[in-house]
């Protein structure tokens, strides 16, 4: 499966979280290969983070990748 970061990203509070979740949801439905291209629109450097509202976000859209990450076999 081939995703594009940016598409991902939302600026509604839990949409992220949800297409993050929808696209390991979809995995589990045949063996695949998760390719996210852009990866650094989802997780930008620490350095880049200038207010709290988007620390947050990122914060969030983080812990939820790193959770479907964990949760693979």
């Amino acid at each position: 499966m081939r995703v594009n970061g940016p598409e991902l990203v939302s600026a509604y509070y839990g949409e992220s979280e949800a297409a993050i979740s929808k696209v390991f949801q979809d995995a589990l439905l045949q063996p695949s290969i998760i390719f996210i291209d852009e990866i650094d629109s989802i997780a930008p450097s620490r350095e880049s983070l200038t207010d709290q509202a988007s620390s947050d976000m990122e914060t969030r859209i983080v812990a939820t990748l790193l959770s479907e990450l964990d949760n693979l076999e």
